[in-house]
Order: C-alpha cells, then sequence, then structure tokens
C-alpha cells in the first residue's frame, strides 16, 4: 500500500493546569511510535521554561531546557520528530494576568500589545528559548483567537485599526525580524483569527492563499529570503 502522509503528528496540550510528567510522556511517545506517529507537538501556552521570565509556569508545572531535550533524544530514538508548540499573541493568561511586568505590553489579561518594542523582545526570547532544546528547524507560532485585539490598550495609544492590518503588521515584527538569525526554521502558524478574505497576509514581501488548517512558512533570515510557503504533505491533529 502506498504511503499517504509524509507526516502523521499529533499536538498534546500541556497547558491545562500541569504538565505530562517526562516518564507518562516518554511511555506516551512509545504508544505513539506503535500508531505509526512520527511528529510530536507539545502544546505550551507559559508552561515551560523561559529564561528571565519567571511568571512562565509560575506557581504550576512547567518543562525546563534540561527536561525538554531529554524528551526530544528519546523521541529522536524512536524515529519521532518533537517540534515547539508556543503562542505569539493571545492564550497566554496564566502570564499576562499579571500587570508587573506586563502592564506595559499587553492588549488585555490574554493578549500581547501589538506594535510594541517589549511585545517582540519576548517574542524573540520565547522562540529561542522554546526552539532550542530540539533538533527539529521547525517551530509551531500560535495567533489564535485573540479576539480582543486592538479593542483595550492598543486602541486607546493607536487609534482604530482592523484586526488584519494589527496581524500583517504583528506577523512580520515577531516572526520575520525576531527570530534567531543563524537559523533556519519552519513554522507552522495557527491562523483562525488571521484570516482576510481567503488570504493569509504574512508580511509585506508576500500573501498566499491557504489550505486547511495551518499554513508552512520557511523564516531564513541568514538567506535574506523573507517567508515563502514551504511545500508539505502533512497531517496533524490535536489532543
Amino acid at each position: 500500500m502506498a504511503k499517504k502522509y509524509e507526516r502523521l503528528g499529533v499536538m498534546i496540550d500541556m497547558s491545562r493546569n500541569a504538565v505530562m510528567n517526562v516518564k507518562a510522556l516518554k511511555e506516551y511517545l512509545v504508544l505513539l511510535k506503535k500508531m505509526g506517529y512520527n511528529s510530536v507537538m507539545l502544546y505550551t501556552e507559559d508552561t515551560y521554561e523561559v529564561e528571565g521570565e519567571p511568571y512562565f509556569g509560575y506557581m504550576r508545572p512547567k518543562y525546563t531546557q534540561d527536561e525538554m531535550k531529554e524528551l526530544d533524544d528519546y523521541a529522536y530514538n524512536l524515529g519521532i520528530e518533537m517540534i515547539p508548540c508556543i503562542q505569539t499573541l493571545g492564550h497566554l493568561s496564566d502570564a499576562l494576568k499579571r500587570n508587573y511586568p506586563y502592564g506595559d505590553f499587553r492588549e488585555d489579561e490574554t493578549t500581547l500589545l501589538v506594535g510594541h518594542e517589549k511585545t517582540y523582545e519576548l517574542i524573540e526570547k520565547m522562540i529561542k528559548t522554546a526552539s532550542k532544546p530540539f533538533r527539529t528547524s521547525k517551530i509551531h507560532l500560535g495567533l489564535d483567537e485573540a479576539f480582543k485585539l486592538g479593542q483595550g490598550k492598543y486602541l486607546m495609544e493607536n487609534g482604530y485599526r482592523t484586526k488584519s492590518e494589527q496581524k500583517k503588521l504583528h506577523d512580520k515584527d515577531s516572526v520575520t525580524d525576531n527570530h534567531s538569525p543563524d537559523r533556519t526554521a519552519a513554522a507552522q502558524i495557527v491562523k483562525d483569527s488571521r484570516r482576510t478574505g481567503g488570504k493569509d497576509i504574512l508580511c509585506d514581501k508576500c500573501s498566499k492563499e491557504i489550505h486547511g488548517d495551518y499554513i508552512s512558512i520557511i523564516i531564513n533570515k541568514s538567506a535574506a529570503v523573507g517567508i515563502t510557503v514551504e511545500s508539505s504533505t502533512e497531517i496533524s491533529s490535536g489532543l
């Protein structure tokens, strides 16, 4: 029988009050391998260690850099690619609910403030930290369900702009300008709140049609190629 998919992946939610411990996750990886999976994303909103950000995973379990590296090594030996999966706009309430140190650059208690310099300093740390323990050059960046985008602090400071205008600015600043300059990475961006008339506006240099639930892009600052659509055949499911 011909192989139907190049990648069969699962996204495991590790942001609902706790994370699966390393021992249990290793056992789960073995089960996934037996079922034919070769790709696993760990969905971590604030449940991973970020240097200089003590409120990421504050007073609840989170993965350390060493734990994520241990898991990546174990998955690699099973033939599974582990891919970091983080949020870079909304879904950050467990960290952003604190006025200090995030009050100056949050839209509200769940969403980062588009266009603020400190927002992109934080996102740069998040992307670098989440990527470091893993072999893969891929990272999954979530920008979905930012329901109050442009209706809070941004509106008071900048006036009204459409969500699509803000998303275009945010994507360019957070992804193309702030990714590690010495690394090529493929990013999957959750698009549900980024859709604009059947198009996905990624940056000033490109606008590509979208298909399915995700769009895969290549980030390569060192080659100065901006963002291009990656051709791939894959299927992912979420737990």
